[in-house]
Formats: structure tokens, sequence, C-alpha cells
């Protein structure tokens, strides 16, 4: 560094060559890395092997569960009444007014 009275500034590296900016080359490399994750993320098999991260491969799961073991009663709803409401619960506040088995269908 320079001494000098007030701000010092740093010295060029020793062979006077400066280290550019290139920003496109950057943008470049995100662009494509978005590209490539995007193209992976958009298939099927993906949806399948990480089912259980997206919402579309939850409902799928939740839709075959239902059409294989048909409840008696069906909790439909938001995420609020996928969260919030237990069907073993439910059915069991119902006493013996509850229809049978029940499933929580909430997307």
């Amino acid at each position: 560094m320079s001494s000098g009275q007030g701000r010092q500034t740093p010295e060029p590296p020793a062979g006077g060559a400066r280290a550019e900016s290139r920003p496109g080359k950057g943008l470049l490399v995100a662009a494509l890395l978005l590209l490539v994750v995007e193209a992976a993320l958009h298939q099927d098999s993906t949806l399948y092997r990480l089912r259980s991260v997206f919402a579309a491969g939850r409902a799928l799961d939740k839709l075959l569960y239902v059409e294989t073991h048909a409840p008696r009663m069906l909790i439909l709803g938001n995420s609020r009444a996928d969260n919030g409401f237990d069907p073993a619960t439910v059915t069991s506040a119902m006493g013996a007014a509850s229809p049978g088995p029940a499933f929580n269908l909430g997307l």
C-alpha cells in the first residue's frame, strides 16, 4: 500500500496485470445451472423419486391410497385441513356416530 496522508489505495499486482471483472461469465454460469436444475425437476422420474418433497407427489400418493382403501369419511381442504385434522381423532371424537374409517385428503 502506498503511504501518504489520508486514504491509502492498493497497489496493482507485481506484473502490472489487473483481474478483469466479467459479469457476463457469472450470469452465463448461473443461467446454465438454472437450466440444468429446471430440466431435471420437470421430469416424471424426478417426481416419482422425490414425491414426498413436491406437493403434486404427495397428492398423487394420497389419491392412489384412497383408490385402494375406500374410506367412509373423507376430509377435504387445503393445507390447513391437511395439517389440522387427524382422521383417527375425528372418528374417535364422533364415537358411535362415526361412519367408519376416515382419510385426510387435504392438499
